[in-house]
């Protein structure tokens, strides 16, 4: 029997045989590590090794998951933007000068799939990452939303009764960073120019097959 000696060595090797697989295993594959990847490194690892594969068969068709789910097929309005955030999240923690959603029992996974394509891909849309303009929003929003409940330990905002009028809702939408409505809007430009991105590499190929 071989024994790994760290989960990461598993891993790895895991990452290596889909990227060695026939696309109909990989395609499987990816389905299956999609709904694990905020526990582990398995598609990190594979887009080191195929980031093409992944922005194909993981980022577009994910994005694409959430606007089917979302209903969406204009822009991203604030009903939208509930939805997905009781999709997602149970209730909002306050820690200090931070903030966190608790995944419900029936987490979808879209936000796990919006970090992983805004951390990959959103230099391709000239996304440089949260600045220092976001961090004060966040403050904005401890200060404002914050209520201690004993040393160290913050009152939690459950979300299943808010509707888009509630001024949380709101306040989350345009300050909360990570989860704000303009994160969304984010992901779908993303999935945009990868679909933009992969066509034009099609085309290129097929040109370079006809010549």
């Amino acid at each position: 029997m071989i024994v790994f000696a760290h989960r990461s060595f598993q891993e790895y090797f895991v990452a290596r045989f889909i990227c060695n697989a026939k696309l109909e295993v990989q395609q499987m594959l990816i389905d299956k590590y999609a709904k694990t990847l905020h526990r582990d490194s398995v598609m990190e690892l594979l887009y080191e090794m195929n980031p093409e594969l992944v922005e194909r068969h993981l980022i577009i068709p994910g994005i694409e998951k959430i606007e089917r789910y979302l209903k969406l097929k204009k822009k991203v309005g604030i009903t939208h933007y509930v939805r997905f955030i009781k999709s997602e999240y149970t209730h909002f923690e306050f820690s200090g000068r931070d903030i966190r959603g608790a995944h419900s029992t029936s987490y979808h996974g879209f936000s796990s799939i919006i970090s992983f394509a805004l951390h990959h891909c959103g230099h391709i849309i000239g996304w440089k990452g949260f600045g220092d303009k976001d961090k004060e929003e966040i403050q904005y929003l401890t200060s404002k939303y914050g209520k201690k409940s004993g040393p160290g330990t913050w009152e939690p905002i459950p979300v299943s009764h808010l509707s888009y009028k509630d001024d949380f809702i709101r306040d989350l939408a345009s300050k909360g960073r990570f989860f704000s409505l303009r994160t969304l809007e984010l992901a779908i430009e993303i999935k945009k120019a990868l679909i933009k991105k992969h066509q034009d590499l099609d085309d290129s190929l097929e040109q370079i097959l006809m010549n």
